[in-house]
């Protein structure tokens, strides 16, 4: 290798870490960005959030098996409401895909990260259950095998979600009209109870800009809602 090829090469590299430091500086500054406009969010509703120390548990949700892997990206904000504790944090999961072509084969890491809302009550009594939006698949799963607990009085709930639970008794005892009415209203919600904690979020998907203001008023009138005695 000549000097000018030399030369070409570091410039080259130069240029890359340039570029990358550039990036990472911008990610991480729309990252705060987006965190304080959730904080802003809390407080327009009259709440006093505070940053957590450490990052909550959410090994026992779904949730944490949608990728190969993932973990809490940030451990949030938590605030007190209705005698318990609501805390806003972010999720992220990585799911290794696989992609074929004429020349090669090769694997990539998809990430899926989201605005997630726990809320936490001692007198909060939930199966182990979980919500998703249904979709088409799932309607034609159900014409040969029972996939979902259904509600047939209420045609609303039951046409937008698809709902799972361990125990079916404990499942259908907890959701009363109310409830249902709740999630009726509020759509495209992923909902997970497990005892005295519920999660709200909508995968894929940061409350940033106007949606941080929408996504505070919404996943917690939903954990509201679904934790009334």
């Amino acid at each position: 290798m000549d000097s000018n090829e030399l030369l070409w090469t570091l410039g080259g590299l130069a240029l890359a870490v340039v570029i990358g430091i550039g990036m990472m500086q911008w990610s991480q500054q729309r990252d705060r960005k987006r965190r304080q406009e959730i904080r802003q969010a809390v407080m327009h509703m009259g709440f006093v959030p505070r940053d957590r120390a450490a990052a909550p548990d959410l090994a026992p949700f779904a949730l944490s098996r949608i990728g190969d892997r993932g973990a809490v990206s940030w451990p949030g904000v938590s605030f007190a409401v209705d005698g318990g504790q609501a805390t806003i944090c972010e999720y992220t999961a990585v799911r290794q895909v696989e992609r074929h072509d004429p020349e090669n084969y090769r694997s990539e890491d998809r990430f899926y990260r989201q605005t997630v809302l726990l809320f936490e009550a001692e007198y909060l009594r939930a199966p182990a259950f979980y919500v998703r939006p249904e979709g088409i698949g799932d309607k034609i799963k159900q014409l040969f095998l029972q996939t979902d607990i259904d509600f047939p009085h209420h045609p609303d709930f039951s046409k937008a979600y698809l709902l799972r639970g361990n125990d079916e008794y404990q499942v259908r005892q907890f959701f009363t009209d109310q409830k249902l009415n709740v999630l009726a209203h509020h759509r495209g919600w992923y909902v997970e109870g497990n005892g005295q904690r519920l999660i709200c979020y909508r995968v894929g998907e940061l409350a940033a800009g106007a949606k941080a203001q929408q996504f505070v008023q919404e996943a917690l009138a939903i954990a509201r809602g679904l934790s009334q005695l």
